[in-house]
């Protein structure tokens, strides 16, 4: 029996003050577990023991943690005896002081020393060893339990003899071996069955293993070997790689019995399926199924629990319109659960075959392709079908009954490569199923039930009784009753597998909630009952609980004598042979600046303003006032708009939001009313809309449609009304490197404008369109900033601004001839601390939880790496046909393009199988990366289905722990089959320091499974998304600067919460965290009572680290600017984070919580894709426009200056800052251009009167220079006027020869007559602005 420390090795490290008696009950406790003591660290340490925590900077721990060996106190190996399970190491690691001191203050040390990606090994195959295969001095291999993980055919030609070459790579990762890694290679002629080599080499280095097989790849290069993507000769390579392959390339001629088979299941299961459902198999996608699955299991859980009929009625409601159900279920029962969980099945299985050949297949030999296994006709007569007819007969004196009419030899690689073969007693069993049920089987295998169905009803009234296993059985008689013949053939299908059974645990008690075999066992066994054994069991029943113990052998088409066989259907006619999809055709680059394949036309900027009919309706004003509170700001916006047509009209406008903002205000004031937007349902908020203008009244709604744009319709605008929007918005402030920075948007992407803008919400007024905005004249825009920190920086980098600073507070506004426009506004703030974890509490509203606010903000101690090794794997699968393939192409070639040179990289294509571009990674030259280029551009997606676990685990297996960082970034839409599978070698992974950066692509990217693949691999998720092109920049490159940089991982927030029930009731979001880098910041909110404290934990290169963040009570802020930012990030948690980790149980928490997420909305005034902003104006008849409001006393109702004591800095001239920005003047006679200005003829004239120069004179910050060109004597003057000091313009130096001419005019003489400046600026009323602002200029 399984001891509970078997196989692990301990060493200890006991201090002098460790008692003799302490030291024997620990040597006791975990020689009697079966564990090895020891007192040297190895690389077979599995933990170091250490008896004083004070002891975690001794050399054997430093040793300890470099290597990657836990270091854990004494107390583990006890707590590990109290619980009968190797607990999480984490729980008890010893954490050095000078690590938690820095993580107190967001700084990060890496712990582990890791070796460049520059110090690659490079192997000549000449230096290593190789054994033959016949030597019996050979080392052992476990070749059954091997996984094959990389492999590369040869061939060449000579004297028209062709011959092959064969290395393939595999590991064994189930046996405790030290050699478990092995090359074998194989050679000979193609039509000899003599192998010329057959010689391998076993390691037990990943980093030895991939440099060999480099070098002899290499080596087969310089011997004039020819890479083959053929099938090598069957005497050449093992049985695991021709299974392998053979899947990737199936068999085109299969045998026309074996093609009556497919067409006949195919044609049973779409039977099926469109006598249930209306909506084609092409409408639907995976998506659409973890959807209708969520609500199966609502629909069960509302059975058990004896919810409302309410409930069950809704959700019903639901069920019918998602599936398109051809009949409305009079009553709901678990057997019809288990029915309609059937059916989805189902149709996953037709959506995945379908998408293996890309789409549509139609003929007998696409649909046999699209299975992915092979499958052979046994022929009657033969040994082999006399031994499986032998079998069926052995297994019941009755199973005579049963008439075979054929058997079908079946092989499935993936089952071959996972099949666990060491878990012994290999025995032939029985499954039999439905024949609709067979295109899945077939394609996918056999799978565990998701829905256990505790009353099927029929003749399977055993079903569950061992839980959720895969159910066998001995006798062939038993199998038969579970099938049924089929409406188009009358014959049944049964499986003959081999099963792994291991040691199965015989019992005669059903337990239908069973999800494991019992400690010590592999299977259950469920005994039949029998006269002198009672037994819940009518027949031998067998269960196993993981895929990997069972493999397909045989498929058996019999009758029973009830049955009545049909006539075959008739094969449509086909070719037997498919033409391949053509690639799709990109051009081929010559150089690496070109390669990022980026669209480089610009839209169109959008119109201004409001717009009825083309003609403009001003945009009278607009004023923003922000306060910035730590990491937040709330903002309110004013904008005041006047109808200037001649009749009411309704007004569509669109306006720009921040991503990390929400609306949580709305106001609207016209005709002396204030009219107050309420937060409703999105479809009651438009009824309301509607309803009221049709009644005469003037409605105001306001509605998020995206996440970068708000949509507001001004319903009935009277004719001549003013009418001021109110809005008021709150804000997570971004970050960038150091800095926080909050940012106005000033435009709207025009694509999400334009189908913004087409909507229409009521019938009785004309609609217009109002575009973006960009602000008009009468602006303004002040904000203040209240840090708990001091301030090191305040700046704004898209306008000059006047400041109030003090250490931890500010006040900045617009300088005086500033003015917001299309550029938006940008402000950023430096803290002498941002990088300290930090805690905010607000409390809330009376019966409401207050809102906590915990940030991080990781600095990492260590500098960032060029030399890193990435991987980038592209999905080429059918299901990326069109825009996704190309999208997927373009951010690969952005990340190529990129990479540094000291960076190792190799390219992956992956889809039913895998092509690797080099052998390993290689060093990111330019010759290397343009080969890299024109590989992924000749690319196209044609291959089969999206099947990521096989290429992200041979990765994981040739990653070395000591080598440098190492990463995968991977391009898909996230359609993946088998994503349990994807997820758990996503963690293998992680656990082997390789990170994976998951990438999004295409319309209709599966974002829940990408991100819970790149929080589990330790690295980030990011969506390309097509319409925000612009963004991708951005987003590659700060992906590649955490390739370069270590990570931390397993972040989590432990609120302080003394009171159990409390506990329950908080909400934290987001829920689950992703890792973090170095310039990330992580917020992570909590509506939690009582709670002034929290302890942050993660992990650094396997390290533990915590700390304890901490807010005191005279610190609990008022208010509702936290709570909404919290509600917003539980509602984004919802609407796009990962609520569990199973896809099918995240949607039913989605749909759980979709009551609550719009109560919720509703609540805290939050708009979102569920709820609205609508204010209704009630009108009485033949009301008219008598007073319009004024904006400027609504502003100043809400002064946001918390230093109103201080006088303002006016912002000084800097030629760096200005020649870095553009500001337009105001046009007036004379004054013309952006940056600089230039003077007319006619105004020159009056300032020089020396004909001879014909001058251009330019204004700049720093000068003014008049270049003058002589045509006469070729004369070239230069006037530079540097002031020297004292206040006006009497202190000049100038150049002698132009001095009389200029002094004479007034030009340089300290004053500005009246004359000179009318000439200049024509309008009085702002002549004196503008003779500021010149002197000003030249005052600089």
């Amino acid at each position: 029996m399984k001891m509970l420390f078997d196989g692990l090795q301990f060493v200890a490290e006991f201090d002098a003050g460790f008692s003799f008696k302490k030291k024997k009950e620990v040597r006791d406790a975990i020689i009697k577990n079966g564990g090895i003591l020891s007192y040297l660290l190895n690389r077979k340490t599995d933990y170091l023991l250490l008896s004083n925590p004070e002891k975690i900077e001794s050399f054997k721990c430093r040793s300890a943690i470099q290597k990657g060996v836990p270091v854990v106190n004494v107390d583990f190996i006890f707590k590990c005896i109290e619980e009968s399970l190797v607990i999480d190491a984490k729980r008890c690691e010893v954490v050095s002081e000078s690590n938690k001191k820095a993580f107190q203050k967001g700084k990060i040390s890496e712990t582990k020393k890791r070796r460049s990606a520059g110090q690659k090994r490079t192997i000549l195959p000449s230096n290593v060893k190789f054994w033959a295969r016949d030597d019996l001095n050979a080392p052992f291999f476990d070749e059954p339990a091997s996984k094959l993980i990389k492999w590369a055919v040869y061939e060449r030609e000579s004297n028209a003899v062709k011959s092959c070459l064969v290395i393939e790579v595999a590991v064994c990762l189930q046996r405790d071996d030290p050699k478990n890694y092995r090359i074998l290679v194989n050679s000979g002629t193609n039509f000899s069955q003599k192998r010329e080599k057959d010689e391998f080499f076993v390691s037990g280095d990943s980093e030895e293993t991939v440099a060999t097989f480099a070098g002899l790849c290499q080596q087969a290069g310089h011997n004039r070997w020819n890479k083959s993507t053929s099938l090598p000769p069957a005497h050449l390579g093992s049985v695991k790689l021709h299974a392998m392959l053979s899947s990737f390339l199936p068999d085109q001629s299969p045998d026309e019995s074996v093609l009556q088979l497919v067409y006949a299941m195919w044609e049973e299961s779409m039977g099926q399926l469109l006598r249930r459902i209306t909506k084609p198999l092409n409408e639907f996608d995976l998506d659409m199924v973890e959807e209708i699955e969520g609500i199966l299991l609502q629909m069960k859980s509302s059975i058990q629990t004896r919810s409302p009929p309410s409930e069950m009625e809704s959700l019903l409601n639901d069920l019918v319109e998602k599936l398109t159900l051809r009949e409305k279920p009079s009553k709901v029962t678990l057997s019809e659960i288990a029915s309609f969980q059937n059916l989805c099945q189902l149709i996953r299985d037709l959506i995945c075959v379908q998408e293996a050949n890309g789409g549509q297949p139609t003929t007998p030999i696409a649909k046999y392709t699209a299975l992915g296994c092979r499958i052979g006709h046994v022929s009657e007569g033969s040994s082999e079908y006399e031994e499986v007819l032998e079998r069926i007969k052995t297994s019941n004196s009755n199973a005579s009954a049963i008439s075979v009419r054929n058997i079908f030899r079946i092989q499935r690689c993936i089952e071959d490569e996972q099949f666990n073969t060491a878990v012994g007693n290999n025995t032939t069993l029985f499954h039999a199923s439905n024949v609709k049920n067979f295109v899945g089987i077939l394609s996918r295998g056999l799978l565990l039930p998701k829905v256990v169905v505790d009353d099927l009803g029929g003749l399977r009234t055993d079903a569950g009784l061992l839980g959720t296993g895969i159910y066998f059985a001995k006798d062939a008689m038993v199998s038969a009753k579970y099938s049924s013949p089929s409406e188009t053939q009358g014959t049944r299908l049964m499986l003959v597998t081999e099963v792994a059974l291991g040691r199965s645990k015989p019992t005669t008690k059903s337990d239908t909630t069973i999800t494991d075999p019992p400690v010590g066992f592999e299977s259950y066994h469920g005994v039949k009952a029998t006269t002198e054994t009672p037994s819940d069991f009518k027949d031998d029943e067998y269960a196993v609980y993981h895929v990997n113990q069972q493999r397909l052998r045989y498929i058996i088409e019999f009758t029973l004598p009830a049955d009545k066989p049909k006539l075959p259907l008739a094969l449509p006619a086909s070719p037997m042979v498919q033409t391949p999809a053509a690639p799709v055709t990109v051009p081929m680059d010559a150089s690496i600046d070109d390669m990022d394949c980026t669209e480089t036309t610009t839209t169109p900027a959008a119109k201004a303003g409001l717009f009825s009919g083309g003609e403009m309706i001003p945009l009278r004003a607009v004023h923003v006032r922000a306060r910035v509170v730590d990491l937040a700001v709330a903002v309110t916006l004013w904008q005041c708009f006047q109808n200037n047509s001649s009749q009411p009209i309704e007004c569509r406008y669109v306006f720009p939001l921040d991503d990390n903002s929400v609306v949580v205000g709305f106001e609207a004031l016209i005709n002396g009313k204030r009219v107050v937007g309420r937060v409703r349902e999105k479809k009651q908020a438009r009824t309301e809309y509607r309803e009221a203008i049709e009644a005469g009244h003037g409605a105001y709604l306001l509605e998020q449609e995206s996440p970068s744009a708000l949509s507001l319709s001004v319903g009935s605008l009277p004719v001549g009304a003013v009418c001021v929007i109110r809005v008021e918005i709150v804000a997570e402030l971004a970050t960038e490197g150091d800095e926080l920075v909050w940012s106005l948007p000033g435009s709207v992407a025009p694509w999400e404008e334009e189908s913004m803008l087409r909507a229409k919400r009521q019938a009785m007024t004309g609609t217009v369109a109002v575009a973006g905005a960009r602000f008009g004249v009468e602006s303004s825009l002040r904000v203040s900033v209240q840090m708990p920190t001091p301030l090191r920086r305040v700046e704004c980098t898209t306008h000059r601004v006047r400041k109030k600073e003090t250490e931890c507070n500010a006040v900045v506004e617009l300088a005086r001839d500033q003015a917001l426009d299309g550029r938006g506004f940008r402000l950023s703030i430096l803290l002498a601390e941002v990088h300290a974890p930090r805690m905010w509490v607000e409390q809330g509203q009376p019966g409401e939880p207050q809102g906590c606010m915990v940030t991080f903000y990781p600095e990492f101690e260590c500098d960032k790496s060029d030399d890193f090794e990435c991987v980038i794997m592209v999905d080429a699968s059918h299901s990326m046909k069109g825009q996704a393939f190309n999208d997927a192409q373009r951010v690969a070639m952005m990340v190529l393009k990129r990479f540094p040179v000291d960076a190792f990289f190799n390219v992956v294509l992956f889809g039913k199988g895998w092509k690797e571009l080099f052998p390993s990674a290689v060093r990111a030259t330019e010759e290397n990366r343009l080969n890299a280029a024109n590989f992924i551009k000749s690319a196209s997606p044609t291959l089969g289905s999206s099947e990521l676990s096989q290429p992200l685990f041979a990765s994981s297996c040739m990653a070395s722990p000591r080598g440098g960082l190492q990463n995968v970034v991977v391009l898909s839409d996230g359609h993946l089959l088998q994503p349990e599978q994807v997820i758990h070698v996503s963690q293998l992974a992680s656990r082997r320091s390789l990170r994976l950066f998951t990438c999004g692509v295409g319309p209709v990217a599966n974002r829940h499974m990408l991100r819970n693949v790149a929080r589990h691999g330790g690295g980030m998720f990011e969506m390309f998304d097509p319409s925000a092109k612009s963004k991708w920049t951005d987003k590659v490159e700060a992906m590649l600067d955490c390739f370069g940089q270590p990570s931390l991982a397993d972040v989590r927030v432990d609120w302080q919460v003394f009171s159990e029930e409390k506990r329950e009731a908080m909400v934290q979001a987001p829920q689950l965290l992703p890792s973090l880098f170095h310039g990330q910041r992580q917020v992570v909110y909590g509506m939690v009572d009582d709670c002034r404290m929290a302890t942050l934990r993660a992990s650094a290169d396997g390290t533990e680290l915590s700390t304890v963040v901490s807010t005191y009570d005279m610190a609990v802020t008022t208010g509702r600017m936290l709570h909404q930012l919290g509600a917003k990030a539980i509602i984004r948690d919802w609407e796009e984070g990962v609520l569990h980790a199973r896809r099918t149980q995240h949607e039913v928490e989605k749909r759980t919580r979709k009551a609550a997420i719009i109560d919720l909305s509703v609540k805290y005034s939050i708009v979102t894709q569920f709820t609205s902003f609508i204010a209704v104006e009630e009108r009485k008849p033949g009301e008219v426009i008598s007073e319009n409001p004024n904006v400027d006393d609504l502003v100043m109702e809400n002064d946001v200056d918390c230093l109103p004591y201080m006088a303002w800095v006016e912002p000084l001239r800097d030629v760096a800052h200005e020649e870095k920005q553009v500001e337009p003047l105001r046009d007036t006679k004379g004054l013309m251009g952006d940056n600089e200005f230039h003077l007319d003829d006619d105004v020159y004239d009056e300032l020089f009167v020396d004909d001879s120069c014909a001058l251009d004179c330019s204004f700049r910050a720093d000068s003014v220079e008049m270049d003058s060109d002589d045509d006469d004597n070729d004369k070239d003057m230069k006037y530079r006027f540097m002031k020297k000091g004292g206040g006006g313009g009497d202190n000049w130096n100038e150049d002698e020869e132009c001095d009389d001419e200029c002094e004479a005019d007034g030009f340089l003489g300290g004053e500005w007559d009246d004359d000179m400046l009318a000439k200049l600026v024509p309008d009085p009323e702002s002549a004196q602005a503008h003779m500021s602002y010149l002197g000003e200029r030249l005052d600089a």
